[in-house]
């Protein structure tokens, strides 16, 4: 779950769905794609902690955060650098050598793999499932009643060329819509925390919500559901952790003890009771000093994740259609390129201190 400090409405312009993640694309001309090993100030493996530099959520524990209290980065020193905008723009600052690991969508993901950068999902780190999902919320009282209304209406959500994008476009075509009836439906970038006030008021038809949003939503009952991910999916990882393919060779060690605690932390999250799991949330939350309120963390649910931190090549591959409608891939994409899941020791093992 993501959650977002609270911004003053102003609904920006609509952007066309062509020209989703046109920055990511843009990091290839930039020279960006090369080796970037030597980036940062990671220590070598052969002693001495590594620093690993990263970017937050507010009012979120990334399992990296809840590896390093269970401990298990007994050599990793994580440094916090800020908090992210987005999933696009978090690995945007791995693929510049701003920091060592990031996360974002799947999809995000496989576009700067395919824009030549050098990048691998090294565990995946949120998925949905019937607890915690992305819908399609319209206004209680709206006219649109099923898929094909939304032509030439607006959608809102966080941000383009990210999950949400991806799965409106594959839940419109899975409702028979063309690629020529999607395009006429305008696509709008704006702050979770304001979607459900912009349906309301009438400046969206439309809004991809998740998370707290979507339970204060439900709450208020001011909105209906269209659709869920997960109704056209299943339960599915959704997202991945990601590193430089030169930082990985340079600091293999310290790759290798990240990802597998991050993995060592999902099972943990996943396998506890979810009472235990908001509990230490909260208390990590309330230590790190970034002036946040822990409060949202009793509507987590779920990690979304079944298998811990380790992907499969469907993880990539379910996104095909928007990945070719899009033009980010012309053929089908090949998973090899974008993940590897040899940085995570036994996996099996999910012991954790209490």
């Amino acid at each position: 779950m993501h959650t977002h400090p609270r911004r003053p409405l102003s609904p920006p312009a609509g952007v066309p769905r062509r020209q989703a993640l046109l920055g990511l694309g843009s990091l290839a001309a930039l020279g960006l794609a090369g080796p970037l090993a030597g980036c940062g100030r990671t220590q070598d493996d052969a002693g001495g902690s590594a620093v690993v530099r990263y970017q937050g959520w507010p009012q979120t524990v990334l399992f990296a955060e809840l590896a390093r209290d269970l401990g298990h980065l007994p050599t990793v020193e994580l440094e916090y650098i800020g908090n992210t905008t987005s999933g696009p723009q978090d690995i945007q600052t791995v693929a510049t050598g701003d920091a060592e690991i990031g996360h974002a969508f799947s999809g995000a993901v496989i576009k700067l793999v395919e824009a030549g950068v050098d990048i691998r999902g090294v565990a995946n780190y949120y998925g949905s499932d019937e607890r915690s999902f992305l819908g399609v919320f319209v206004g209680r009282e709206s006219d649109v009643l099923e898929p094909r209304d939304l032509i030439g209406r607006t959608v809102g959500m966080n941000a383009l060329g990210a999950h949400a994008e991806a799965f409106v476009h594959q839940f419109l075509a899975a409702s028979g819509l063309s690629a020529e009836e999607i395009a006429e439906i305008t696509l709008v970038p704006i702050p979770p925390s304001d979607l459900e006030i912009s349906i309301v008021r009438g400046h969206l038809d439309a809004g991809v919500i998740d998370g707290i949003a979507q339970d204060l939503a439900v709450e208020h009952g001011t909105l209906r559901r269209l659709g869920r991910d997960v109704d056209l999916f299943g339960s599915f990882p959704a997202g991945q952790m990601v590193m430089r393919g030169s930082w990985i060779d340079a600091h293999p060690e310290t790759a290798a003890e990240l990802a597998t605690g991050v993995d060592r932390a999902i099972r943990w999250a996943t396998e506890r009771p979810r009472e235990e799991v908001v509990e230490r949330f909260t208390r990590i939350v309330s230590e790190r000093g970034r002036g946040e309120d822990p409060s949202p963390l009793k509507y987590w649910k779920s990690t979304g994740l079944t298998r811990g931190g380790l992907m499969e090549p469907q993880d990539f591959t379910r996104w095909s259609d928007w990945l070719r409608d899009s033009r980010i891939v012309d053929d089908a994409p090949d998973p090899g390129r974008y993940y590897t899941n040899s940085l995570i020791r036994s996996a099996a093992t999910t012991e954790v201190p209490a």
